[in-house]
């Protein structure tokens, strides 16, 4: 998996791309050598706001992050007969303890679930690539989270 992260400007509402360097004690995204001049960029951002790449894309081949928040429509759970959406319609990806997990709203029920196989299963099945789509994230759109 290639390690990326993203972070937002502090200076400005842009997000960047690169690797996550911390300078002087702030959190900065050093973005790629740009293929005209060889030349990289370190960029200062906002600490809540950087995330990993999970090495995942949703249906539109939107990449997925660390902070995304995503909907959810008819996938298979590989250990259950239940469809995902029928008791987790949107979550937020976050890291913890190695691996990517998904913290959930149970259909507005605000029961947080953490379903952390999605991730791992996603890798190798179209169910996944199909029914899964970024619709904001933490940092542009906190009303995701209340509504």
């Amino acid at each position: 998996m290639e390690y990326k992260f993203r972070g937002k400007r502090i200076n400005s509402d842009k997000w960047v791309y690169g690797w996550y360097v911390e300078d002087v004690g702030r959190a900065c995204i050093k973005t790629p050598p740009t293929p005209d001049n060889k030349i990289s960029w370190t960029h200062c951002v906002v600490p809540a706001s950087v995330g990993m790449w999970t090495g995942l894309k949703d249906k539109k081949g939107v990449e997925i992050y660390e902070g995304d928040v995503l909907t959810f429509t008819n996938i298979e759970q590989s250990d259950s007969d239940l469809p995902i959406s029928t008791y987790l319609d949107r979550g937020v990806i976050y890291f913890n303890d190695g691996c990517f997990r998904i913290d959930g709203d149970d259909n507005g029920q605000n029961q947080r679930q953490c379903v952390g196989w999605l991730i791992e299963s996603a890798k190798h099945s179209d169910d996944f690539k199909n029914n899964v789509e970024v619709i904001g994230n933490t940092t542009d759109n906190p009303e995701l989270l209340k509504e």
